[in-house]
């Protein structure tokens, strides 16, 4: 949709990313992509795919534990000389903040609190990835099992969840649901979705 983004990265190169974002867009399996193993018809998605994402304004930060300053540095940045309208965070627990001998949720909850004045500052919504807790695998999470400190729950404007049962044998397109935990201005649900695993992607479910 032509809308600048800000994509930080602190666990996957911007490679992975692009590669990752081809298969999507083009819509060839991503085990297709590693092993070179394409077909003709392939080659033309992936050429179509690419010249979309070349035009895309997305600006992507792929340093690993990036330190809390230096991101909200380079977000005002983005703003500024991009134009950014959102940022995503890929994730909250790989920031480094200048506190490293306190406790994981005293650093978390710095980090959270940080990320909600930012986006006050810059009047744009940030979107925060988050680990759960160990106890969430197999069940649908909660808000109390956010990993690293609860003032995720306490400072964001809205948590969802990403969930779908683990099966025992892979399949190309399975039901999975956006948990819509919290919404300060509104209400909360679910929402069904589709999950795509050959494109590593969730869909729409009315799209397929």
């Amino acid at each position: 949709q032509k809308i600048p983004c800000g994509f930080f990265s602190l666990e996957m190169s911007y490679e992975m990313i692009g590669q990752r974002l081809l298969s999507q867009v083009a819509r060839v399996p991503g085990g297709k992509l590693k092993s070179g193993m394409l077909r003709l018809e392939d080659f033309h998605k992936l050429q179509d795919a690419a010249g979309r994402c070349y035009y895309a304004p997305l600006y992507v930060v792929d340093v690993p534990n990036m330190p809390l300053l230096d991101l909200k540095a380079m977000a005002r940045r983005l703003v500024v000389n991009q134009g950014v309208k959102i940022i995503f965070i890929d994730y909250i627990g790989l920031i480094s903040t200048d506190m490293p001998t306190s406790q994981v949720w005293e650093q978390v909850s710095e980090i959270s609190k940080s990320l909600k004045a930012l986006a006050r500052e810059l009047n744009i919504p940030i979107v925060a990835l988050s680990q759960v807790a160990r106890d969430a695998e197999g069940n649908e999470p909660n808000l109390a099992q956010l990993r690293g400190s609860g003032s995720i729950e306490q400072d964001a404007d809205v948590v969802m969840f990403l969930h779908r049962e683990r099966l025992k044998e892979e399949t190309n397109i399975q039901e999975a649901k956006i948990i819509l935990a919290k919404q300060r201005n509104g209400p909360t649900g679910d929402v069904d979705i589709l999950f795509l695993s050959s494109y590593t992607k969730f869909e729409n479910k009315a799209k397929e």
